[in-house]
């Protein structure tokens, strides 16, 4: 549980850190916001995202994996569209923002290690 807790952290921070950084990104609200904004897209990322992965595996090997930024890209999208506190302007400041969710997420790994050790 706790694990869980602190990746949903992580992915908050992300988005949050990707709405400063990126103009065409936008988030109307205070920090639950953010908290739920990264459990929208949790959920349609490991469902719907774990089915575009799959479906996609041989266009992802052939990108060595990029193409997963564009699925995330579309997920973020999708997420836009059943969260109204998140506007994204276009597919390019979602690929831009799935590159910043996906940086922070390798930053902070090992806080989501010492987590899952715990």
């Amino acid at each position: 549980m706790k694990s869980l807790i602190v990746r949903w952290a992580v992915l908050s921070a992300a988005i949050w850190i990707g709405a400063e950084i990126l103009p065409g990104v936008q988030v109307t609200g205070n920090a639950v916001t953010y908290v739920l904004i990264a459990l929208a897209f949790g959920l349609i990322n490991v469902t719907l995202g774990n089915l575009a992965k799959l479906f996609t595996f041989p266009v992802t090997i052939l990108t060595f994996g990029l193409w997963n930024l564009v699925i995330n890209a579309l997920m973020l999208l999708l997420t836009d569209r059943v969260n109204d506190s998140l506007a994204i302007a276009s597919i390019w400041w979602a690929i831009g923002m799935a590159l910043i969710i996906s940086i922070v997420n390798a930053l902070l790994s090992p806080l989501k290690r010492a987590a899952k050790k715990k």
